[in-house]
């Protein structure tokens, strides 16, 4: 028996009024929604990435200050998150981290693991500074929303050569709460 085409997606088995078996050639532009789509699957389980660029400290005198903030929807306003470089010495870098949700979990920096990442992949733990600051807002659709900002440092030596650090949020497991990526990239 004669193996079948693999080609071939539509067939009639009698050669009567409808005619033959027809070998239908897939179109190459229909499997071009695979890779996108996939894609935006696997971007959407990422960690949320934002990037800017900034004076590196230790290559000038000016006081160095940036913050990044991360609105995520479909309620911008009830899921907001700040990281902010706040200070510099030649030992470590200051930190405040600020989260805003309706959500009581994902505010708990308790619930987070908080890592400085540089140049070289080398991490370095938040040590924070006191406890943390909170309060409450009404957000969106009368939410109350929580507010809290805990503020720390990392231990790291940013060098002249350094040109990035991430300041990388996990939430612990079981928490559903998303993944943050801060980028700070240094000027030369």
């Amino acid at each position: 028996m004669p193996r079948p085409d693999p080609r071939v997606v539509a067939s009639d088995s009698s050669s009567g009024p409808r005619g033959p078996a027809v070998a239908l050639e897939p179109d190459p532009r229909s499997f071009v929604f695979l890779p996108v789509a996939l894609a935006a699957v696997l971007c959407a389980c990422g960690p949320l990435q934002a990037s800017m660029s900034l004076p590196n400290p230790a290559r000038t005198r000016d006081t160095i200050e940036a913050r990044q903030v991360y609105e995520v929807g479909p309620y911008k306003e009830n899921h907001r998150y700040e990281a902010a470089l706040v200070g510099w010495t030649p030992e470590a870098v200051q930190f405040a981290v600020r989260l805003v949700n309706n959500n009581e979990e994902c505010v708990d920096p308790a619930n987070f693991t908080f890592t400085l990442l540089d140049d070289a992949g080398r991490a370095y733990p938040f040590k924070p500074a006191g406890t943390p600051t909170r309060t409450t807002a009404t957000g969106r659709n009368g939410a109350v929303l929580k507010d809290v900002t805990i503020k720390g440092e990392f231990p790291v030596s940013i060098r002249g050569e350094t040109r990035e650090v991430v300041l990388r949020v996990r939430p612990h497991p079981g928490r559903f709460c998303r993944d943050l990526d801060f980028h700070w990239q240094f000027a030369r």
